[in-house]
């Protein structure tokens, strides 16, 4: 259904908006979501979509670092051949994505069912991005899960270690602070 919505659209609006207008309609694509792919998933893939849901690009390390999950390559590979609305990211080799309306799908389920849920696992993503030396990601998700002790500790090793380093790209993070 998604597809030949996306086909008849193409070309006619610019992406941005299409994307925009679907956004704003969750009331109306939740139900597909909900019926056509969520409710025929197991309940191991139910609850790795929505653990892996707070995270912007899924490579199988981190998605066993914050679901704990030891299958959680043999899961991504699954829902790859299942065309699961996994995507290659455009940033990073080899990583995966949700498709952003499937992402959203999948964090409001979680802010719905599971609340309390989202900032260990956000924590869990920023300890393993730090940990593998992306420290933006690390600072992003810090942020995202309320985790403002670990985003300054994190901060303060970064400006030892490289003082003078620009960090004009910090205003954008810290405006996510209530």
């Amino acid at each position: 259904g998604m597809r030949l919505a996306a086909l008849s659209l193409s070309g006619a609006v610019p992406s941005e908006q299409v994307l925009g207008s679907f956004a704003g309609a969750s009331r109306l694509i939740d139900p597909y979501w909900l019926e056509e792919v969520w409710l025929q998933q197991s309940e191991e893939i139910r609850r790795f979509l929505m653990e892996c849901s707070v995270l912007e690009a899924l490579c199988p390390p981190l998605c066993e670092a914050v679901t704990g999950s030891e299958r959680s390559r043999e899961l991504l590979e699954e829902l790859e051949r299942a065309q699961l609305f996994v995507v290659p990211s455009e940033e990073r080799t080899g990583w995966l994505r949700f498709h952003r309306l499937f992402a959203e799908f999948l964090r409001r389920l979680l802010r719905r069912a599971e609340p309390d849920r989202i900032p260990p696992l956000l924590e869990r993503a920023g300890m393993w991005s730090e940990g593998a030396a992306l420290r933006e990601d690390a600072l992003d998700y810090y942020l995202s899960g309320g985790h403002y002790e670990r985003a300054i500790g994190l901060l303060t090793r970064m400006s030892e270690e490289k003082p003078g380093v620009d960090t004009t790209w910090l205003s954008e993070r810290f405006s996510r602070i209530p």
